[in-house]
């Protein structure tokens, strides 16, 4: 088995990718479809995002708003809206893990 990688989102430190995982599941879990993140869970969220390899691309001009939407499989997904009216998906898991590129 693996020798597990300690993750740190912001504050938070966690021992492994996947109690990192079980984290943002909580969270994310909390909240229905459309509902806009509380303050808190937004900081916590925007620190997590930086984790993300388009973090520039996907937080863009900056961040107004997080709300939890529902893809087409009925998951729950984190949807950025931006400060200029834009809007964007990230995924939270690629943020713990994120894909390697294909060369």
């Amino acid at each position: 088995m693996g020798k597990s990688i300690p993750i740190k989102i912001g504050e938070f430190s966690y021992p492994s990718k996947a109690a990192a995982k079980d984290a943002v599941r909580e969270l994310i879990g909390k909240y229905s479809f459309n509902e806009k993140l509380n303050n808190d869970d937004k900081l916590y969220c925007l620190e997590l995002f930086k984790r993300h390899s388009e973090y520039k691309d996907k937080t863009g001009c900056g961040i107004k708003d997080i709300e939890v939407k529902r893809d087409e499989y009925g998951h729950k997904y984190f949807h950025l809206f931006r400060v200029d009216g834009s809007d964007e998906d990230i995924s939270w898991v690629h943020c713990i893990s994120p894909k390697k590129k294909k060369d």
